[in-house]
């Protein structure tokens, strides 16, 4: 700690030496803020305003969430697309490579006959 000395009034505060500063209660604290009927045309209007921006702001909130979910959504599918691609791609692979192996067969299979 840097200043010691700060922490004195709080050791007698603590020791009951000295008494607490008094606290503002809710009441004086009102008493300083105006009343929604003292309030001007400008402020009713500056709060209105408020009121539908913070309005707007939570459909767009709830808006935006809905959006991300559907794009997690999207993502899921196109990757379940790829891989599907993918493995149709190897199915169609391999059943070239069958048939050229079968008509590579019954081709050599007639020479054999000739001879």
């Amino acid at each position: 700690m840097k200043h010691p000395v700060r922490l004195i009034p709080l050791l007698f505060i603590l020791s009951g030496w000295a008494e607490p500063m008094p606290v503002a209660t809710a009441a004086m604290m009102n008493a300083s803020t105006p009343q929604p009927t003292q309030l001007a045309s400008k402020d009713a209007e500056l709060i209105a305003n408020a009121r539908r921006v913070d309005a707007a702001n939570q459909q767009l909130l709830a808006e935006k969430q809905k959006n991300l979910l559907e794009i997690e959504e999207l993502q899921t599918q196109v990757a379940v697309l790829r891989n599907d691609q993918s493995s149709e791609g190897i199915r169609e692979g391999a059943l070239a490579v069958v048939g050229g192996f079968v008509l590579g067969w019954l081709s050599g299979k007639n020479k054999r006959k000739g001879w």
